[in-house]
């Protein structure tokens, strides 16, 4: 049984979408994602010139920068920073361009919470637009428990604020629907943590068609000039 939320939501029902690509005009590759009210832009650069002590001779070398909404970077972003790069270096196909730099940076402009998340699917974005080559299409998505036992998709910050027992994030392969990133923070079951795989591969797949009919239309909309 779902419930309607303070925003007017079922709790099993993800915000309204927003993508955009080439937004940054120096960079090789941009994305733009908005959950609702939270919104990520990155952008990418590379592959390009490495320093001699980040260079690896079997594979690019991944860098992540995370940046907060106002002021520097901190724990969490530091933590994001590892997520993220953990995240997309299965994804790209690396060994094609041995020896050089791919850089992922990802600027908050808005955190109305599942900033994770949504970072994580403009970072998709981004480097479908820089070209860089990639096994699979990455979506994320965060669901909580709150206190009653309900599971709320793509929950707001003042959601997250609310006591909960847990607070689970997933991104997932696209082509196979496999689990490529998962954190659980708080208190659950092996049921719940299932229960909340389920939903939010669910939701990630909604977000991932939502990116592949943007991008069609933006392609379609290219080979028109």
């Amino acid at each position: 049984m779902t419930s309607t939320r303070l925003d007017g939501r079922k709790s099993d029902e993800i915000r309204p979408l927003y993508c955009s690509q080439s937004l940054l005009n120096r960079a090789d590759g941009s994305g733009r994602f908005e959950q609702g009210k939270s919104a990520v832009l990155c952008g990418v650069h590379g592959p390009m010139e490495v320093k001699i002590n980040q260079e690896q001779l079997d594979k690019s070398t991944l860098e992540v920068n995370f940046r907060p909404m106002v002021g520097l970077p901190g724990t969490r972003e530091k933590k994001y920073e590892t997520v993220i790069r953990n995240t997309f270096e299965n994804a790209i196909l690396s060994g094609l361009h041995p020896r050089t730099l791919i850089q992922m940076n990802a600027q908050v402009l808005w955190d109305d919470g599942c900033v994770l998340a949504t970072a994580i699917n403009a970072v998709t974005l981004a480097l479908i637009d820089a070209g860089i080559p990639v096994k699979n299409i990455i979506s994320a998505s965060t669901c909580l428990i709150d206190g009653e036992g309900q599971l709320v998709i793509d929950p707001t910050l003042k959601e997250l604020e609310t006591p909960s027992s847990s607070i689970h994030t997933f991104a997932f392969d696209s082509t196979t629907q496999g689990v490529v990133f998962s954190e659980s923070i708080g208190s659950y079951s092996e049921d719940d943590y299932f229960r909340c795989l389920e939903i939010c591969c669910a939701a990630a797949t909604k977000i991932h068609a939502f990116m592949r009919t943007a991008l069609e239309k933006k392609l379609e909309k290219e080979n028109q000039y």
